[in-house]
């Protein structure tokens, strides 16, 4: 005799493999990496800041938009991703290798940024490095 599943069980096990599963937030992970990442190469910071936490997002708006027309982004490429093990909340390091000229110069400059995530509520957010792409051309800049 065959017994019949529950929709609820099935449910339940939906949100265990989404919830549970390494792939799953790995693949979440990513997804917010690139476009975050994208949004900041194109200047869409509006929709960058949403990957910020609620009190980190007036100081990131401030730095981009302070001078929007200075810093062109020409490639932004995720590089690495590594999730932290038995880290609690889960944490995740990225990099990201950027690439763009600070006006008026067109001298191009590279370097490759590391961005500090944290999975909290169901989401990745960035928690550190949000605002290291503003600072790319400075001669200090590590």
């Amino acid at each position: 005799m065959q017994m019949p599943y529950s929709p609820y069980w099935m449910m339940s096990l939906a949100l265990c493999f989404s919830a549970c599963n390494p792939m799953a937030s790995q693949h979440k992970l990513t997804m917010a990496a690139e476009t975050f990442n994208d949004a900041v190469r194109w200047q869409r910071f509006d929709a960058a800041v949403n990957f910020l936490p609620t009190e980190a997002r007036g100081d990131f708006l401030r730095t981009f938009l302070t001078d929007k027309n200075a810093l062109h982004l020409t490639h932004v490429a995720i590089q690495h991703i590594q999730i932290v093990p038995h880290s609690s909340p889960a944490a995740a390091v990225v990099l990201v290798l950027s690439e763009g000229y600070t006006l008026p110069s067109i001298t191009t400059c590279n370097r490759v940024i590391t961005q500090q995530w944290e999975y909290h509520h169901g989401r990745w957010e960035i928690i550190s490095g949000a605002q290291d792409q503003a600072n790319l051309c400075l001669k200090s800049a590590p």
